[in-house]
Parts: C-alpha cells; sequence; structure tokens
C-alpha cells in the first residue's frame, strides 16, 4: 500500500479532528444538523458522513452514538415544519452503523399522526440497516410522565424493538389507544381484528360497514400504487408498508385516527398518471395560478378519484368525508410533500410548507357517539 504524501497524511489529520469535534457536538445535541442544498447531496452528505463516523468507529475512538432530540410538540397542528425537520435528521443516519438513543424530553404535546410518523422513520432507519440495530431511550426519567405514558400505551417501543425498554407502571389516563402496527398487506383476518380493536377502542363507531370499507380502500391503495414510482430523493424504501394508530378519550367522545405510507406520495404521482389531464383544467378552473403540492391534493380530493385513475378506486376518501360531515367538530387532514389539506364543516382549507413530509399520512378526527 502506497504511503500517503506528508500534505495527505497532514490533510486526514484534519479531517479526523473536525469529525470528532462534529461528533461530539452531535452527540451532545448542540449542533442542528446541516441542510445541503439539494436532496442528492443531501443523500450524498448523508452516506459521505456515514462512511467518516465508520472509520472513527474502527480506528478505536469511543463508541460511536446519535441521540435524536424530538421538539416539543409532536404535532401537524401547531410543529409540522419542526416535526418534517426532525424526521429529516433521522433520514440522514441511513448508512450509518449508530447506537441511537431517543431523547423525548423537551416533548409537552403528542398527537398520534405526528408521533406515527416519526415512528415510522426510525422503523424504517432501523430495518433498512438491519433488525439487531434497536435505538434506545436516553434520560427516561427526564421525559414528561404523560409523555412516558402515552408512548408506552401506544406501544412505541414494541413497534420500535428499543432495547433497553423502559420500567414504567402501566397508565391511568382515561383515553383508550390502538397501538401502533405496521403492515405490508390488506388480509381479512387482520382487518376483522382491527374493527374489533376499534369498537373496544370506543364502543361503537357511526356507519361501521362504510368506515371500515373506507379504511380497507386506504390500505389497499398503498398497496397498489403508493410505491410504483421510483422514490425522487432515492431513500431506501419498506415497500407496500403502512403504519396506523388511533385513540379514543371518552371525555369529549373524539376518535383520532392516523394513516400513513412512505410512497411517492400524491404530489409527485398525479402528473404521471391518466388522471392529470383532467385535473390540470379542473386546477386552471378552480386553483387559477397555482400547481403546488396543497392545490394537487385539494384538487385530488374533491374530484373524487386517486391517481391510477381507474373507476371504483379512490372511493375511500369520500366515504371518509361523508363522516367528517356528520358533525361540525368532525375533520380529516391530508398531508404529502410540502402540501397539507384540511376538510372541516365542508369547507377545504389548503397550505403550502417550507418543509417536506415523505409518503401521504391522513388523519380523522371524529365525534363518536355515546352508547
Amino acid at each position: 500500500m502506497k504511503k500517503p504524501s506528508p500534505w495527505n497524511r497532514h490533510m486526514q489529520i484534519r479531517r479526523a479532528a473536525a469529525d470528532r469535534r462534529r461528533l461530539r457536538r452531535y452527540r451532545l445535541g448542540r449542533a442542528p444538523i446541516p441542510q445541503p442544498r439539494t436532496p442528492v447531496g443531501k443523500l450524498a452528505e448523508g452516506r459521505q458522513f456515514a462512511r467518516r463516523l465508520e472509520r472513527l468507529r474502527f480506528k478505536g475512538s469511543r463508541e460511536v452514538h446519535y441521540v435524536l432530540n424530538a421538539p416539543r410538540q409532536l404535532h401537524f397542528g401547531t410543529s409540522r415544519n419542526e416535526v418534517a425537520q426532525f424526521t429529516a435528521g433521522i433520514r440522514k443516519l441511513f448508512g450509518a452503523l449508530l447506537r441511537v438513543y431517543l431523547d423525548f424530553t423537551d416533548v409537552q404535546l403528542a398527537a398520534p399522526a405526528a408521533a406515527l410518523y416519526v415512528a415510522a422513520e426510525i422503523d424504517r432507519w432501523r430495518q433498512h440497516r438491519n433488525v439487531w440495530t434497536k435505538p434506545r431511550v436516553y434520560d427516561f426519567a427526564a421525559w414528561a410522565p404523560s409523555i412516558r405514558r402515552y408512548f408506552r400505551d401506544v406501544g412505541l417501543f414494541e413497534l420500535l424493538e428499543v432495547a433497553n425498554l423502559p420500567d414504567d407502571p402501566p397508565s391511568a389516563s382515561p383515553t383508550k389507544v390502538l397501538r401502533m402496527r405496521r403492515n405490508d398487506s390488506v388480509d381479512p383476518a387482520s382487518v376483522v381484528q382491527l374493527r374489533d380493536e376499534l369498537h373496544t377502542l370506543c364502543g361503537s363507531v357511526p356507519n361501521s360497514l362504510n368506515f371500515f370499507d373506507a379504511l380497507c380502500e386506504a390500505m389497499n391503495n398503498v398497496i397498489h400504487h403508493a410505491y410504483k414510482d421510483p422514490d425522487p430523493d432515492d431513500w431506501p424504501r419498506l415497500h407496500n408498508r403502512w403504519w396506523m394508530t388511533a385513540d379514543f378519550d371518552p371525555k369529549n367522545g373524539q376518535l383520532r385516527i392516523a394513516f400513513l405510507d412512505q410512497g411517492v406520495g400524491i404530489p409527485a404521482r398525479l402528473p404521471r398518471s391518466g388522471l392529470w389531464e383532467h385535473l390540470e383544467g379542473y386546477m386552471t378552473q378552480f386553483f387559477p395560478g397555482r400547481n403546488d403540492d396543497a392545490s394537487r391534493i385539494q384538487a385530488a380530493l374533491q374530484y373524487g378519484r386517486s391517481s391510477t385513475g381507474h373507476q371504483g378506486r379512490g372511493q375511500g376518501f369520500h366515504d371518509m368525508q361523508m363522516f367528517v360531515d356528520g358533525s361540525p367538530h368532525n375533520w380529516m387532514r391530508v398531508l404529502s410533500g410540502f402540501g397539507e389539506v384540511l376538510y372541516r364543516d365542508r369547507q377545504w382549507v389548503s397550505t403550502q410548507h417550507a418543509e417536506p413530509v415523505v409518503g401521504t399520512i391522513v388523519e380523522w378526527s371524529l365525534l363518536v357517539p355515546e352508547g
């Protein structure tokens, strides 16, 4: 092996020292994750940083680990961009053999959709790296008691197979939860089990037959077309995988359901579908001068058919809108790419954000009547 020149050796030492300083700042949570200019640059820099961390690890330095510091609110209604930035930092860890710690000390509020989105991103990292790379809980005693109980009840630690499972007593909270789950298929047995668990959760769901038909339609949409197109940023995928959770507050009768996939997303899928030629005219009429992610999502939902362009598919959103129309307290939120669409009281509100989310996230909030 050729001996490096004195200049090359000098630069190697400088780069190694800089990497150690960066690693120390990352480990202590004192440095934000740098955001490269392009998605391709983000991926390239992430892999380059991962390789350099690996070299440090095998050169005999201290154990390389990374602490994930979650934002104060895991809630798409109040902190969507912060949650998106946090999960972007998780994706930066792809390719690195690191020991990852979950630090939710600062979290004061967690909603099902945002918590599920964070869990799915960590789950993707863990399963892509290898099944033996398990995250660990960091400073669990310092977490807010309500957050500790919520993540324990919702099954976050079991879904991610946390290595140092914290010992915490069962929750005494009146809020009931449907534990987080993932799957890559829709079989009758799992659908029946899900129906029974939801009935146990909240007693009864209005128009339950149509409700579960709509939910199964959403699951089938993931398998049929969410993962067909290649990922534009070349991130690793868990193909045909979907995640779901729910919670029910008996005090106000509110049932919140979250469902998501990590596919290409509605805005990116639509231009390559047979439906686009119809939606272009629709958007020109109702969204003049706009062609952003939010307007694409709203146009697709209002048009009433899915991005496949096939009759009979895409009715799940329409059925869910019927449930939302049943009460002014009900609402539905769809997030994909940079766009967000909120449907409530027969009104559509679309918002374009600065930070993207991966895949498609659907969140429903329904008022369940007593009895």
